[in-house]
């Protein structure tokens, strides 16, 4: 949190939120999204390790891509060595998630 905190302080346009308590996955996602401002919004996760360049692809995808309202990304596992031991792509084929939506590392909302 240290490290967000400075980033916070310097950035205006960056805000941190931190629970006192663990409210599970939805309720923060449900939180994300209520405190969400400005024309873009992302939710990363502090366990998560993310590659430099991701928010300016990410944005630049939706530029490029007007019709589109979010983005998601596919993933590496990795170990504690940062070993790649796995991986995990977004569906190419959506149709099936239109009625129950689970799909995995979604990073930006807009």
């Amino acid at each position: 949190m240290k490290i967000l905190r400075l980033y916070e302080a310097k950035y205006p346009h960056i805000q941190v939120f931190q629970n006192e308590t663990n409210i599970g996955g939805e309720a923060n996602f449900t939180k994300c999204i209520q405190n969400m401002e400005g024309e873009y919004a992302a939710i990363y996760h502090a366990d998560d390790v993310y590659m430099p360049t991701i928010v300016e692809e990410e944005v630049k995808f939706l530029i490029n891509n007007l019709d589109c309202n979010s983005v998601s990304t596919s993933g590496y596992e990795i170990d504690d060595k940062s070993i790649i031991i796995g991986q995990r792509f977004t569906p190419l084929n959506l149709e099936k998630y239109a009625k129950f939506n689970q799909i995995e590392l979604c990073t930006k909302i807009q």
